[in-house]
């Protein structure tokens, strides 16, 4: 057994750009499984399947969270293009009605927003960026940190408003290594659908949760005839998924925070499952990180997971092994479902330690050899561990 410590080059491999998925496929349920089972065997299906490899009355916890257009394209006074990339979901600026003696006695028709912005050098506080209809987007703080630079914007909207006009005139946040020749605006692209998974909720993701792509209305029906339960938690994906390790010694990389929130009938299941011994599946690496992160934040507070459920939290959760022999055990979960992720991402971290260093690099050269497809339109895993 290895004792070795990793550092970032470890989780490198490489992967034919050819293998990298562009487009969904027509219909979502075709895309290959590859099952990976505890002992190592491995099984090449297709999503369709799922129901068949999973044991009846086994739980599937899904992040129902929904994206948002949250790609902008503004222009400067000067006429200068200016791509802005929301960090969040806007939040309403409040302010005092002077004749109230209540302050935040009622809420502006502004908002505010951390975003990102392309080019980010020209934009300084007081800086406005002009958007279609007559949107104004006032940059009012800019925050200079190295690792993640970023700007705090004001639009003349309401967060409401702002959400709706975003839905019609803003653009569907894809990841840089999906490539469209030109982009459309999210009322008139077919991403603002196949981006988004078909039980989709809570807006505020910049970034879809991929691994719940695959499923379609007909599946869902199918996992129900087998008693499989849907147990859905909201994890808001941030950009800080996209952000690439930069420290070769990755116990410097600051993970990115996102906001999770696990209802009360959900968690209520959850207990339920545990104690009753059922099998237990996360559909997507954010599933597995809302939950393994409430059940740390409970175990840190000395509290039952039961008050945490209802109320909005912060997870920061990094999982990776940090010797080439650690596997991370979890108390709940007996395997994930999850896409083929970036090489040296935290996503790819997460993998190796769930399932093992060595396994999850044999794992992947396997997959590449057999030609699936990769990334947030490519195919899907089962893993067991």
């Amino acid at each position: 057994m290895g004792t070795r410590i990793l550092s970032l080059s470890d989780f490198d491999y490489t992967l034919p750009s050819e293998l990298i998925a562009q487009q969904p496929l027509a219909k979502r349920d075709q895309s290959r499984l590859f099952i990976r089972h505890q002992d190592g065997r491995s099984q090449h299906m297709h999503f369709f399947q799922l129901a068949d490899h999973l044991p009846s009355h086994s739980i599937l916890i899904v992040n129902d969270s929904r994206v948002f257009a949250s790609r902008l394209i503004g222009r400067l006074k000067t006429g200068g293009k200016v791509e802005v990339f929301l960090l969040e979901k806007p939040k309403e600026s409040s302010c005092c009605d002077e004749n109230s003696n209540s302050p935040s006695a009622f809420l502006s028709e502004t908002c505010q927003v951390e975003a990102l912005a392309k080019p980010m050098r020209k934009l300084r506080p007081g800086t406005e960026l002009h958007f279609s209809n007559g949107v104004i987007g006032s940059v009012i703080d800019k925050n200079f940190d190295e690792c993640s630079p970023s700007l705090t914007m004001q639009f003349n909207l309401s967060a409401i408003a702002l959400m709706d006009w975003m839905d019609q005139n803003g653009y569907i946040p894809l990841p840089p290594y999906i490539h469209r020749g030109s982009a459309e605006v999210a009322r008139n692209s077919p991403d603002k659908s196949t981006y988004q998974t078909v039980y989709a909720n809570e807006q505020g993701s910049v970034a879809a949760p991929t691994a719940g792509l695959h499923f379609t209305p007909e599946l869902l029906e199918r996992l129900q005839e087998r008693n499989i339960q849907i147990v859905p938690i909201t994890l808001h994906v941030g950009a800080g998924t996209f952000l690439p390790v930069k420290e070769d010694d990755v116990s410097k990389h600051k993970m990115h925070k996102e906001l999770y929130f696990i209802s009360r009938q959900s968690c209520e299941k959850l207990i339920a499952a545990k104690r009753e011994g059922k099998v237990i599946v996360g559909v997507g690496t954010t599933s597995f990180r809302c939950v393994e992160s409430a059940l740390s934040k409970a175990e840190q507070n000395g509290c039952d997971l039961m008050e945490l459920a209802g109320n909005w939290h912060e997870t920061d959760l990094f999982v990776r092994p940090v010797y080439d022999s650690d596997r991370y055990k979890s108390s709940l979960f007996s395997g994930l479902i999850t896409n083929f992720h970036q090489p040296e991402s935290t996503l790819f971290m997460l993998i190796a330690g769930l399932i093992g260093f060595d396994a999850c690099h044999e794992h992947y050269q396997t997959a590449i050899r057999e030609r699936y497809r990769f990334f947030s339109y490519g195919d899907s895993n089962l893993l067991w561990f």
